[in-house]
């Protein structure tokens, strides 16, 4: 059983928005199911910082100056090739 915790937050019009846009996609069934799977991903290690986010852009930025890009299209081939060899929705 989830521990409840009733807390009220006052949120910018254009955050509760978007929190309301969300409820009824991806399987969230409420505002409190949105809120849960944004503070997962927040607090998820795998997130970078913005710094790190920098960094990555900036080595982007050097490989495309430099020549070094690639299609689209083969990313989105590559991306449709390892989502159905997951199991994807494309399976």
């Amino acid at each position: 059983m989830v521990a409840r915790n009733d807390e009220n937050f006052a949120l910018p019009a254009d955050l509760a928005d978007a929190i309301r846009q969300r409820v009824g996609v991806n399987g969230f069934a409420n505002a409190t199911e949105v809120l849960r799977a944004a503070m997962a991903l927040l607090n998820s290690s795998t997130a970078a910082s913005p710094a790190e986010l920098d960094a990555m852009i900036a080595v982007g930025i050097k490989q495309a100056d430099a020549g070094d890009v690639v299609p689209a299209s083969n990313v989105l081939e590559r991306w449709r090739a390892r989502d159905a060899s997951h199991g994807g929705a494309d399976a």
